[in-house]
């Protein structure tokens, strides 16, 4: 039983990391794109809609 518990828990370590590096590169992705966006011109209010940020988040990033 101790095998089974020990084995359960490192699966559910080993899915949490995946998890995070997931969520991890998709806001890196979306930090991409909303870059990308202000250089092509794009204003806050079009890329507040498409990357579902905020506009001081989109401010931000044109600052940075």
């Amino acid at each position: 039983m101790q095998f089974y518990e020990d084995s359960l828990k490192e699966y559910r370590n080993l899915q949490n990391s995946l998890d995070t590096v997931h969520r991890k590169g998709k806001v890196e992705g979306l930090a991409e794109v909303v870059k990308k966006g202000i250089e092509q011109g794009l204003s806050d209010e079009l890329l507040v809609t498409l990357a579902g940020l905020t506009v001081e988040e989109i401010q931000r990033m044109r600052l940075s």
